[in-house]
């Protein structure tokens, strides 16, 4: 008796393929952002890490001198050269590292990413200024600006950690370490350290360098402040119980 059921048999469906990988496929947009943002000032700031370590070197042979300025003056180098080189190793780890910015429905400005790009540039001008004041308290002076100023600065960096960052972006809300007093550390620590790299070289162009240096950061602290502030509701708080720079001054 034939049977009238119908039975249906699924077809097996072929297997999805996978797509092929290309060894050496065109960079995408992404990729070339993500590089230009991040590896490509990390290579920068390690290139300026190791010239301050060859510095330190080249320093290391000399013989000490005698004269007690002059050896002062060869301890500080010393001192100076390798808190800088912390500094810039810190910020190449921590643009590898750092976490990736949030939205905060904030209209970026492009005038405050230019402005957070030539205060970072422009204090390199003070490094090649010739001395034009001798006066060994006038040195003495700016020396510890310069050493009290990196080591801030170093510090600072630690207490940022993965939230670092250049342009006014939202990385995170820091609020321990010298955070825990201040909003703004790391660039207290640059008013102090470049202001004594600016006092033994004063000269009509070192100070116009230095206050537009100044101006600059202020501008950058407000914008940060803004992006912050758009990005997490708890910041009203930390603005009301912290000084922008200096506890109970400013």
């Amino acid at each position: 008796m034939p049977n009238d059921v119908l039975i249906d048999v699924a077809e097996p469906r072929p297997a999805p393929s996978r797509p092929k990988r290309r060894v050496f496929a065109p960079p995408s947009r992404e990729g070339i952002l993500i590089c230009a943002a991040s590896l490509m000032p990390a290579y920068l700031f390690a290139l300026m890490a190791w010239m301050r370590i060859v510095a330190i070197l080249d320093l290391w042979w000399f013989e000490v001198p005698t004269d007690p300025a002059a050896m002062a003056g060869y301890w500080f180098s010393i001192v100076h050269h390798a808190l800088t080189a912390m500094f810039l190793g810190l910020v190449t780890w921590l643009f590898l590292i750092r976490r990736p910015s949030v939205e905060t429905g904030r209209q970026r400005s492009r005038l405050a990413d230019v402005a957070a790009v030539l205060g970072s540039a422009i204090v390199m001008l003070l490094s090649t200024a010739p001395r034009t004041i001798e006066n060994l308290l006038v040195v003495a002076t700016a020396e510890a600006l310069l050493t009290i100023g990196l080591v801030v600065m170093v510090v600072g960096l630690l207490s940022l950690g993965r939230s670092f960052g250049v342009m006014p972006r939202a990385r995170g809300l820091v609020k321990g370490g010298l955070y825990r007093w201040v909003r703004h550390p790391i660039y207290l620590g640059e008013f102090l350290a470049f202001g004594g790299m600016t006092l033994p070289a004063l000269s009509p162009l070192t100070f116009t360098i230095y206050a537009i240096f100044v101006m600059l950061q202020l501008y950058r602290m407000v914008n940060e402040e803004l992006t912050l502030q758009a990005a997490y509701p708890e910041y009203d708080t930390y603005l009301a119980t912290t000084a922008r720079l200096l506890p109970g001054v400013y």
